[in-house]
């Protein structure tokens, strides 16, 4: 007998079941082919996928950063704006004091 797993199913007074078997093996084998092929083709499009992921963390990783670095820039904008407020506030108070002292001089001098 041949050593083959599928020698002891062989019927040497059946050739339809052994031609229905031998068909079944080809068929089986070219499903096996079909089966290598998709799995390279999914092999193939997850490293694309993953190459995605990658790309896409990364940008997103860039894109947090320049959003930290646009907060920081508002933040000192904001600083200084709050400052040059500020020191307009008190360029007004003292331009309030000017007019006013030199207010009071006109009258000295008109009075004298």
């Amino acid at each position: 007998m041949s050593s083959s797993p599928f020698s002891r199913l062989v019927s040497p007074t059946n050739p339809a079941y052994n031609r229905a078997l031998c068909s079944e093996i080809e068929e089986l084998k070219t499903q096996k082919m079909e089966l290598r092929r998709l799995n390279g083709f999914y092999e193939v499009q997850e490293t694309r996928l993953k190459e995605e992921v990658a790309a896409t963390k990364e940008e997103a990783r860039k894109s947090r950063l320049h959003t930290e670095c646009l907060e920081k820039h508002i933040g000192n904008l904001t600083d200084r704006e709050t400052k040059l407020k500020s020191d307009f506030r008190e360029v007004r108070a003292e331009l309030a004091a000017l007019k006013a002292q030199n207010e009071i001089r006109n009258v000295t001098k008109a009075d004298t």
